[in-house]
């Protein structure tokens, strides 16, 4: 042994002595040694990971602006401009929107000198983000385990549909979150005092039904809940003392803002139903030719434009009903699960009357974060077995929820993508360019008659009718029908049909017979055609009156859309 080691051996037992008697002196009580740090697994990092997927997938999808946003980005333009609720200004108002609120909220950011095509998508991307807030400030409230938020929290942000009509400009996002704060204060309206919850219900209520026409039913479908909730006795847990006495409270003040929201409305427009309920909606036949349509167009094919979704909804309906129905973990607040699930069902059975055609099934999109409240319970249906693997290790079931978001969200991310981008495309490269051309060449004071009233008319800033069968802004056709009489009396300055092909058209029974009548013929010759969609060879085929002169510059500006071969433009008479 050399000299340093049997120095070092001798100084051991003394070093221990000194340690033990530094950490024996008053004051100085010894510490025990750290372990290994864990993975800091909680709500709070689940929510920042969800939020970061939701703004990858945001990015993603952007640019994505559907020519129906266009319609609430006119209204909101004029009424910053002092015309009131109109679609063409100087005419009178025409209640062809179905979402008041938002074309307020437009109306502001136009006001505060914002771009509405530009500013909207990323309004409607924010407030997507909030959702995921509130969506999981209900999981904390309804006491949902931190480890069981991950997976729904992260199926939410990844959604598809959801982020896509997130960017897109529409009021999709407000309604969503309403629809989420309404269910938070339903919760706490049943188990905490005060007066604030019934306050937020009715309030959140309001809005809905200010935002879309069928935010109306939110609150009497609550109402009856919580009326049938309060039968309960009292140490169910389900209710707390003296909610039926602020129920009854928040339905007076539902129902006096209801009846002067419907007051003013009536006596503004003259009607009593919005014009695309009249021209949409209805039951009866009207009702049967919808669900129908929606079957075919939810599980077989959704006209080219994105892979059928019904599937999608219908899985998250099922775990959502099992959730909210057989979940095991009692907690006090299953009927907010119900509730929430009980909501939804409602809306999918009103959407049915309505064609949903747009990529996503955008009226049920809405209700994603709805259906997810009671979804996140069906994890307390899996053995134990299964949670005591996954609660040996915290990375494993981290791992677990990013590896679920990264499969599930990349599939549905990239088929929204390749379907908004689909119709973004033609936006940017057929109706925007061709109502910018209008707006060089033809008067300001111009009439335009088309069936895709949106961004051509904003664009162009022209007077338009809307000539869709199923008309959303023309209040005489919304409630007599299509008519050529009423067209031609209403002499417009440039008609855009739709139809299928550059060369050779087929169109619309009603727009066909239109231009085949002699009144067309002897007032209107063909212009040219600008196709919108490549994957069905759709195209707008443009007529102007016959003494319409073009010069040889204006001719070689027209527009010709997405991949023709060639402009069908033809020489000045």
């Amino acid at each position: 042994m050399t000299n340093k080691q049997s120095a070092k051996k001798k100084r051991g037992p003394a070093r221990q002595a000194r340690k033990a008697r530094k950490a024996s002196r008053p004051g100085r009580p010894a510490e025990p040694r750290e372990g290994p740090k864990r993975f800091p697994f909680n709500s709070l990092y689940i929510l920042l990971g969800a939020v970061l997927i939701y703004a990858i997938g945001a990015l993603v999808l952007m640019p994505y602006v559907p020519d129906d946003a266009y319609i609430s980005f006119r209204y909101a333009e004029h009424l910053a401009g002092g015309e009131g609720l109109t679609f063409n200004r100087g005419e009178n108002p025409v209640e062809g929107y179905s979402n008041l609120l938002w074309i307020f909220v437009c109306m502001m950011f136009y006001k505060l000198g914002f771009s509405l095509p530009t500013a909207m998508p990323y309004v409607g991307a924010l407030l997507g983000a909030l959702c995921l807030v509130v969506l999981w400030k209900i999981y904390k409230r309804t006491e949902v385990p931190a480890f069981q938020m991950a997976i729904p929290l992260i199926l939410f942000a990844g959604s598809g549909p959801f982020v896509l009509y997130a960017v897109s400009g529409m009021e999709t996002p407000l309604f969503s979150i309403l629809l989420l704060l309404t269910v938070l204060f339903i919760d706490r309206m049943m188990t905490s005092p005060g007066i604030a919850a019934p306050i937020g219900l009715t309030t959140s209520c309001v809005l809905l039904m200010l935002c879309r026409p069928e935010g109306i039913i939110v609150f009497p479908a609550v109402a009856a809940f919580l009326g049938w909730c309060a039968r309960k006795p009292p140490d169910d847990g389900h209710y707390r003392p003296g909610m039926v006495k602020h129920l009854l409270i928040a339905s007076a003040a539902f129902l006096i803002c209801l009846a002067v929201y419907n007051i003013w409305r009536v006596s503004y427009f003259g009607e009593w139903l919005p014009t695309p309920f009249l021209s949409k909606g209805g039951g009866g036949e009207s009702f049967l030719f919808g669900w129908k349509k929606n079957m075919g167009l939810f599980f077989v094919e959704q006209g080219y434009n994105s892979p059928p979704i019904g599937y999608y909804f219908s899985f998250l309906t099922i775990i959502a009903g099992i959730g909210a129905f057989f979940q095991k973990n009692k907690t006090g607040h299953e009927r907010t699960d119900q509730i929430a699930f009980l909501v939804s069902m409602l809306y999918m059975m009103i959407y049915f009357n309505f064609v949903d055609w747009m990529p996503g099934m955008r009226y049920h999109v809405a209700l994603v974060g709805l259906l997810l409240i009671p979804a996140a319970r069906i994890q307390s249906l899996l053995p134990s077995d299964v949670w005591q693997l996954l609660a040996k290790s915290q990375r494993l079931r981290f791992a677990v929820a990013v590896l679920v978001a990264i499969l599930v969200s990349s599939s549905g991310i990239a088929d929204m993508k390749m379907a908004g981008e689909r119709q973004e495309i033609g936006i940017r490269e057929c109706n925007a360019p061709l109502g910018r051309w209008l707006k060089d060449v033809m008067p300001p004071s111009s009439l335009l008659a088309m069936s895709d009233v949106g961004a051509t008319p904003y664009y162009s800033g022209f007077r338009t009718i809307d000539i869709h069968r199923e008309s959303l802004t023309d209040l005489h056709i919304a409630k007599d029908g299509f008519s050529d009489e009423y067209i031609l009396s209403r002499n417009p300055d440039v008609f855009a049909l739709v139809a299928r092909g550059v060369y050779a058209s087929k169109m619309d029974p009603f727009h066909y017979n239109l231009k085949r009548s002699p009144r067309f013929k002897e007032r209107y010759r063909f212009l040219g055609t600008v196709r919108f969609q490549w994957y069905k060879d759709r195209c707008y085929w443009v007529y102007v009156p016959i003494d319409k002169k073009f010069s040889n510059a204006e001719l070689a500006r027209f527009p010709g859309g997405i991949g023709s071969m060639r402009q069908l433009v033809q020489a000045n008479p």
